[in-house]
């Protein structure tokens, strides 16, 4: 049953990823409209590709994968640094920025397979790579599967060069999947908390995408069968500074808190 339950959250990242991709491919640099999208202060109103969104009237939805896509085209021959890169989904996110132009990447996840370049802890990126090596950090369904995902922000920090761009992809409302290392959902609000000047970042844009359904097996009195749920939270960000060593100390290691590892599909 636990094999049959990653097989259905499989292809519901892969579908996921490609209904994304099919998204931003229909926003290219002629189709792209203005946006209003307010708390949002940094985003360049000419530069926001739009999508649909019939639940919420009142902040245009933005495809946040697409606006990565225009944003990271800026750099001449970034480094670009996937975390999770293992292509579970048979579609990494690589495949899904078309970049054409010259860039060097690297692929880094917890186990061998398809796409990986380097095996490595995200806990750990100071250990792996020098400081400020990396124009971009992007992840794809992994902060999920994150134990210490605050830890994770600070090592990116670390590696990551001023002005660097941070992508995440995320999950808001999903089932249970590669247990036991499935710990975190993240509200669009979420990456105030993680992503801050304290932290280093800037907030370029987040959203949450695909809305969804939370129905209880039960009967709940008074449940509110029109509440607000979403499959997805994104976040793209800029890294303004570097975070104050001396404020922010985590010297934990996974090991000392969990006697599991991330389950290696066959």
């Amino acid at each position: 049953m636990e094999h049959g339950l990653r097989k259905t959250a499989a292809r519901s990242f892969f579908e996921l990823g490609r209904r994304l991709d099919s998204e931003a491919g229909h926003n290219n640099s002629d189709e792209i409209l203005g946006s209003q999208h307010e708390g949002n202060p940094n985003v360049d109103e000419r530069s926001v590709p739009e999508v649909d969104n019939p639940n919420d009237e009142k902040k245009p939805a933005v495809n946040t994968l697409a606006l990565f896509k225009e944003k990271i085209r800026e750099f001449k021959n970034p480094r670009i640094l996937e975390l999770g890169s293992r292509a579970v989904t048979k579609e990494a996110l690589r495949y899904m920025l078309d970049l054409n132009a010259s860039h060097e990447y690297v692929g880094l996840d917890i186990h061998e397979g398809p796409n990986v370049e380097i095996v490595g802890d995200a806990h750990k990126l100071r250990s792996i790579f020098p400081k400020e090596h990396f124009d971009v950090v992007m992840s794809k369904a992994v902060f999920e599967h994150l134990a210490m995902p605050w830890k994770a922000i600070l090592e990116i920090n670390s590696i990551l060069k001023k002005g660097g761009l941070l992508f995440i992809n995320t999950l808001h409302t999903f089932p249970l999947h590669e247990q036991p290392w499935d710990f975190w959902r993240f509200s669009e609000e979420a990456w105030n908390i993680l992503l801050n000047k304290w932290t280093g970042f800037e907030i370029i844009y987040k959203n949450m995408e695909f809305p969804c359904k939370v129905v209880p097996e039960m009967d709940i009195q008074d449940w509110e069968k029109g509440h607000e749920a979403y499959l997805l939270s994104n976040v793209l960000a800029k890294k303004i500074s570097v975070y104050d060593e001396n404020r922010f100390k985590w010297d934990i290691d996974i090991e000392d808190i969990l006697d599991s590892s991330y389950p290696k599909q066959p």
